[in-house]
């Protein structure tokens, strides 16, 4: 070893250390060996390695034992560690379980929702096909009564006829009473004028208590024939006696040219007819109709010989034709009596009534629209445009509180009569209707027979539209 080399201070973390004892007593054998600077040099050398070796033995003592000591509290925390790590699988044990025991009651409860579920569905099955076989039977009585309820309409259909008809002759009767009465009070004034000039007559020449006898038989007859046809109103004859018709001669002289007047009045029964000569050249035709049968084909006397059929009124109970002849001389006479063209008139005016109830453009109850929805495929195919529109409206509108007052479609019919609806408008909501009957049969075989459907079962809301003319292009065709 030099003596020259330097000493060296050994770092803490340094492992020399001395065996055991004193360094100087271990070199003081070995001090004879060397000079005795060199053995001085070497003595601090060592010594001073072997403090720095006791140094760093504590200081390597201190650190074991601070070692053990957190050996130990890391062992503790070992030990706390493993504690918590026991409860915590014990706590996972329980969950396990727990989850295990929740995992079978959740199957357990799938299964039960399961068979719940299909006994649900079998009973939802069983309830459908109730529930069609009674929607068949309410189609077939909905069949049923609307098939009765067309005969109805066509019954009611033909009483407004009868009704307008019987109204008709009703309103014929009273204007032939009017017209019976205006010309009986003419009889009665012509009748008082023919006695004015039988008394003139009277006072003219010779027979004048013959002619005034005559005259007074010819007035008679007359005030009998009136006092006749009011029992045969009144329900006083039988109702079924054909009037026969006698005419009355009364002669008399001193008429200008030989004129006559016929007076053709009712005599007794199977009494022949005979002439009246009165004075002026007039005629006296009276009829009296006291049946309520229609009664047969009558003939009436002329005085130019002329016959004419003539069918009176059924339920006329009196009808009095007085037609009076004052023309000058040689002047033929006239028949003013109703003709036969009457019937053909009043036959004309039932089929023009009739005709005028059947062609009204006017709906004034439901049944009159459902009616007309029945034959009309047209207006069905309407109806379900201005459905559509009405239900456009209230998808639309803002408000909420609208959306339930009154909607379009009922809930069962919306998508299709929305489907329907667009297609029948083009797809303008507000449009009116632009689809004919074949492109619409084109475009859904079905679609006409749905629109007819739609349109009966919304046909209150229909009716509605229709009074309340919510819609402009839902009227009448």
């Amino acid at each position: 070893m030099s003596s020259t080399s330097a000493p060296t201070q050994l770092p803490p973390q340094s492992k020399e250390s001395p065996e055991s004892g004193n360094l100087s007593q271990l070199i003081l054998p070995l001090k004879p060996s060397f000079r005795p600077g060199d053995f001085e040099r070497v003595m601090q050398t060592l010594n001073s390695r072997d403090e720095a070796a006791r140094r760093d033995t504590a200081y390597w003592k201190a650190q074991y034992e601070a070692m053990e000591k957190k050996h130990g509290e890391a062992e503790l925390e070992k030990l706390i560690a493993l504690d918590e790590v026991t409860k915590l699988r014990r706590e996972r044990d329980l969950l396990q379980n727990q989850v295990a025991r929740a995992e079978s009651d959740r199957r357990l409860q799938i299964e039960r929702m399961e068979e719940d579920q299909n006994s649900r569905m079998a009973r939802f099955k069983e309830d459908q096909k109730a529930g069609r076989e009674r929607e068949r039977g309410l189609d077939e009585r909905y069949a049923r009564l609307w098939e009765d309820f067309n005969k109805m309409e066509t019954e009611k259909a033909k009483l407004g006829c009868k009704v307008s008809a019987l109204e008709f002759e009703r309103e014929k009767a009273e204007r032939e009473a009017e017209e019976s009465g205006r010309r009986y009070e003419e009889l009665n004034r012509r009748v008082s004028r023919l006695e004015e000039d039988a008394a003139l007559l009277m006072s003219a020449g010779p027979g004048v208590e013959e002619r005034r006898e005559e005259r007074s038989d010819v007035t008679a007859a007359v005030d009998e024939l009136v006092v006749d046809g009011k029992e045969g109103e009144s329900g006083g004859g039988d109702g079924s006696s054909e009037e026969i018709l006698t005419e009355l001669p009364v002669k008399e002289s001193g008429l200008s040219c030989g004129e006559k007047d016929e007076a053709v009045v009712p005599g007794g029964g199977g009494s022949g007819p005979g002439s009246v000569e009165a004075g002026t050249g007039s005629m006296v035709v009276i009829e009296i109709d006291d049946s309520d049968d229609e009664m047969p084909t009558r003939k009436r006397g002329l005085s130019n010989d002329d016959s004419e059929d003539v069918k009176p009124t059924k339920k006329c109970h009196t009808k009095s034709l007085v037609e009076l002849l004052d023309e000058p001389d040689g002047s033929d006479s006239s028949d003013t009596g109703d003709s036969s063209d009457s019937d053909i008139d009043s036959k004309s005016e039932i089929a023009r009534l009739c005709r005028k109830v059947a062609e009204k453009k006017t709906w004034a109850f439901k049944a009159d629209m459902m009616s007309a929805l029945e034959r009309e495929p047209e207006l069905c195919m309407n109806a379900v445009c201005a459905l559509y529109r009405k239900q456009s409206c209230k998808v639309e509108s803002v408000s909420g509180s609208s959306m339930g007052m009154n909607p379009g479609f009922n809930q069962f019919d919306a998508l299709r009569g929305i489907i329907l609806g667009k297609y029948l408008t083009d797809g303008d909501p507000q449009g009116k209707l632009k689809r004919s009957v074949s492109e619409l049969q084109e475009f859904d075989p079905n679609g006409l027979g749905d629109c007819k459907k739609l349109a009966l079962r919304n046909s209150d809301r229909l009716f509605e539209i229709y009074k309340k003319k919510q819609d402009a292009f839902f009227l009448p065709s």
